[in-house]
Parts: C-alpha cells; sequence; structure tokens
C-alpha cells in the first residue's frame, strides 16, 4: 500500500511563501545558481555563460559545469539550505 505524505503544515506553508517572496526580489539578471547534490545552491554569474559553454568545449566536455565555473573564478556566493538539494535532470 503506498504511503501518503503529509500536508504542509502553516508554519512551512508560511517558510517557503517568505523563501519565495525574498528570492523573487533578486537585484540582478546576472546572478544564476547550480547544486551537485549537498545542502547548497551555488551562486554564479550567468552573464558569463558563452565563456562557461566555450571552456568546457575546449576540454572535450571533461570537465563539470561546477569544475568549470570554479576554474574561470565566477563562483560569487552559496545559499546554505537546512535540508539537502538533490540535483536531477528532467
Amino acid at each position: 500500500m503506498p504511503v501518503t505524505t503529509k500536508p504542509l503544515t502553516a508554519a512551512e506553508r508560511r517558510w517557503i511563501k517568505e523563501v519565495n517572496a525574498l528570492l523573487k526580489k533578486c537585484p540582478s539578471d546576472r546572478l544564476q545558481g547550480f547544486t551537485i547534490g549537498d545542502h547548497d545552491v551555488v551562486v554564479f554569474d550567468g552573464s558569463r555563460m558563452p565563456e562557461i559553454d566555450e571552456y568546457m568545449q575546449k576540454s572535450g566536455y571533461k570537465r563539470d559545469f561546477c569544475t568549470a565555473c570554479e576554474d574561470l573564478d565566477l563562483l560569487l556566493g552559496k545559499f546554505g539550505f537546512p535540508f539537502p538539494v538533490h540535483s536531477t535532470a528532467g
């Protein structure tokens, strides 16, 4: 028999709403993020995507995206979540 997920508590709903409202106030279009499947979302300079793409292509795609951003000194900060942020594709 499948297990049913419990609905969010009022406090959980309020927290999610507050975090989303704050994130929508981002003052810049260049800030982008990625995660490698830990507690952090890393913020990087997304205005330099062509440079990241070129760097990865020249390496024969042997460099991961996160490593390319680090090699190019594009990391700006990170958001540390109180829970794991899974890295998936979909």
